[in-house]
Protein backbone atom coordinates (compact mmCIF):
# COMPACT_ATOMS: atom_id res chain seq x y z
CA UNK A 1 0.00 0.00 0.00
CA UNK A 2 3.06 2.34 1.27
CA UNK A 3 4.39 1.43 -2.73
CA UNK A 4 1.21 2.83 -4.33
CA UNK A 5 1.18 6.17 -2.53
CA UNK A 6 4.47 6.42 -3.31
CA UNK A 7 4.16 5.68 -7.14
CA UNK A 8 1.09 8.16 -6.34
CA UNK A 9 2.83 10.87 -5.14
CA UNK A 10 5.90 10.59 -8.10
CA UNK A 11 3.24 10.24 -10.80
CA UNK A 12 1.34 13.37 -9.10
CA UNK A 13 4.81 15.49 -8.81
CA UNK A 14 5.45 14.37 -12.39
CA UNK A 15 2.45 15.93 -13.74
CA UNK A 16 2.50 19.38 -11.54
CA UNK A 17 5.99 19.44 -13.06
CA UNK A 18 4.62 19.47 -16.95
CA UNK A 19 2.10 21.62 -15.96
CA UNK A 20 4.87 24.12 -14.65
CA UNK A 21 6.70 23.95 -17.72
CA UNK A 22 3.88 24.00 -20.21
CA UNK A 23 2.97 27.29 -17.98
CA UNK A 24 6.49 28.60 -18.71
CA UNK A 25 6.38 27.82 -22.49
CA UNK A 26 3.20 29.40 -23.24
CA UNK A 27 4.22 32.71 -21.14
CA UNK A 28 7.30 32.79 -23.26
CA UNK A 29 5.34 31.95 -26.29
CA UNK A 30 2.84 35.22 -25.76
CA UNK A 31 6.03 37.46 -24.55
CA UNK A 32 7.33 36.68 -28.25
CA UNK A 33 4.48 37.24 -29.62
CA UNK A 34 3.38 40.25 -28.00
CA UNK A 35 7.61 41.87 -29.50
CA UNK A 36 6.34 40.41 -33.01
CA UNK A 37 3.73 42.36 -32.72
CA UNK A 38 4.98 45.70 -31.72
CA UNK A 39 7.90 45.14 -34.09
CA UNK A 40 5.60 44.76 -36.86
CA UNK A 41 4.11 47.96 -35.13
CA UNK A 42 0.69 46.34 -35.24
CA UNK A 43 -1.85 47.35 -32.45
CA UNK A 44 -3.54 44.65 -30.36
CA UNK A 45 -6.89 45.31 -30.22
CA UNK A 46 -10.39 44.33 -28.53
CA UNK A 47 -12.10 41.77 -30.77
CA UNK A 48 -15.30 42.76 -29.39
CA UNK A 49 -15.35 46.07 -29.60
CA UNK A 50 -13.77 45.71 -33.07
CA UNK A 51 -16.68 43.70 -34.09
CA UNK A 52 -19.32 46.68 -32.42
CA UNK A 53 -17.37 49.30 -35.21
CA UNK A 54 -16.31 47.31 -38.17
CA UNK A 55 -14.84 49.40 -41.13
CA UNK A 56 -17.28 49.50 -44.52
CA UNK A 57 -16.45 50.34 -47.37
CA UNK A 58 -18.89 53.01 -49.22
CA UNK A 59 -21.51 51.64 -51.18
CA UNK A 60 -20.58 51.82 -54.84
CA UNK A 61 -16.94 50.87 -53.95
CA UNK A 62 -16.90 47.81 -55.43
CA UNK A 63 -18.22 48.57 -58.84
CA UNK A 64 -16.04 51.29 -59.39
CA UNK A 65 -13.01 49.57 -58.59
CA UNK A 66 -14.17 46.74 -60.60
CA UNK A 67 -14.87 49.69 -63.57
CA UNK A 68 -11.43 51.05 -63.15
CA UNK A 69 -9.76 47.45 -63.15
CA UNK A 70 -11.47 47.05 -66.70
CA UNK A 71 -10.34 50.12 -67.64
CA UNK A 72 -6.90 49.64 -67.19
CA UNK A 73 -7.45 46.05 -68.23
CA UNK A 74 -8.70 46.64 -71.91
CA UNK A 75 -6.04 49.73 -72.38
CA UNK A 76 -3.37 46.94 -71.71
CA UNK A 77 -5.27 45.03 -74.37
CA UNK A 78 -5.43 47.87 -77.10
CA UNK A 79 -1.60 48.72 -76.41
CA UNK A 80 -0.76 44.78 -76.99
Amino acid sequence: MKQHNENIRRNSDSISDEIRRGEDKLDLLLRKATDVLKALNVEIQDEEAERKSPVLLPHGSLERASALLRVDFDDAALSA
